[in-house]
């Protein structure tokens, strides 16, 4: 039985919106209240099947474009993981559950977006048996890795500090000399208002060391680093130029040796766990996912002991889910 099927994570919803084809749901525990946000960015042959099918032929790490979303919303103080109070203007659940469209999506597109989003957020919830419904994890040191408590405590605050780690991220984008469309507008979803659009960032002289070197002092700086890391290894293909850049960034913050490779290994390590939750909840764990595992850390610039640690670390995760 798959429990991640609409049927069974509908009761989560408290808010579902809609921009373009992308969709944005919080979920909330009906127990504790605790709530999650996520959103998932529909192809335009939104079928479920051709869709899955697309994942695992492009790689895995393309679906977990979700959970790096969330990161990113996170860091601009969307949260991770917080406690907020409903609100009619994003929670159209009643209206959806009536067959009306969200924002121009379709229920059944609607219904694949919050499937798809609560896939990349599902380490957050435990399926209760006894109940029969999904409750936030009580296991929260196990469920938080170093990557997210990262981003809930040192996430930047500061205007400027904001504006400096969009550009970082708009930076790495548009390494490779260019920014498709559809990646912009992903982009463009995960940023707050307040540090501009996509193609105003863009517009900006690339950032010097001085502009770095006059971000708050302290975590929020490593914060930054590790954000970059994620957008450069989030399509498995670190392009050299993406990788010069991260370097010169990480000179221009101040940050060298351990401090700056440990930045790089929490990126690393946040996108294998969460491609790997993402196949091992739906596949199983076999041989061919081992396989999976083992390739997807080599295109990550990882050892075969970090993979093998970090497919530890997930099926100890999943193992209370159970």
């Amino acid at each position: 039985m798959d429990h991640q099927e609409w049927a069974y994570i509908a009761p989560l919803v408290s808010r579902l919106d809609a921009s373009g084809r992308t969709v944005r749901v919080t979920f909330r525990c009906p127990v504790t209240g605790d709530e999650v946000s996520g959103q998932a960015h529909l192809p335009m042959d939104s079928s479920f099947g051709g869709r899955m099918g697309q994942q695992v032929q492009r790689s895995l790490l393309y679906s977990v474009q979700g959970a790096i979303s969330s990161a990113i919303r996170s860091a601009f103080g969307h949260g991770i993981v917080g406690r907020v109070a409903g609100d009619a203007a994003y929670g159209l659940m009643s209206e959806a559950s009536r067959g009306v469209q969200v924002g121009g999506l379709s229920q059944s597109d609607k219904q694949r977006g919050a499937e798809l989003a609560f896939a990349s957020l599902a380490r957050h919830f435990v399926w209760d048996p006894g109940r029969g419904c999904w409750v936030s994890s009580k296991a929260a040191q196990e469920a938080v890795g170093g990557f997210e408590l990262r981003l809930q405590q040192h996430a930047p605050t500061h205007p400027y500090d904001r504006l400096i780690l969009a550009r970082v991220l708009v930076e790495v984008a548009r390494a490779d000399g260019r920014l498709a469309a559809e990646e912009g507008e992903w982009l463009g979803d995960c940023l707050s208002a307040d540090v501009g659009t996509v193609a105003e960032l863009s517009s900006r002289p690339p950032l010097t060391a001085a502009e770095l070197g006059a971000m708050s002092p302290g975590p929020v700086r490593e914060t930054t680093l590790m954000m970059g890391w994620a957008m450069a290894l989030l399509d498995e293909d670190l392009d050299s130029r993406e990788k010069q850049l991260l370097e010169r960034f990480a000179s221009g913050l101040g940050l060298h040796g351990p401090r700056a490779e440990e930045m790089k290994k929490l990126a690393q390590g946040y996108l294998l766990d969460n491609a790997m939750e993402r196949m091992l909840t739906w596949g199983g764990h076999d041989a061919h996912a081992r396989g999976e595992v083992e390739a997807l850390a080599r295109r990550l610039g990882m050892t075969a002991q970090q993979g093998q640690e970090a497919e530890a670390r997930v099926l100890r995760k999943l193992s209370t889910r159970r």
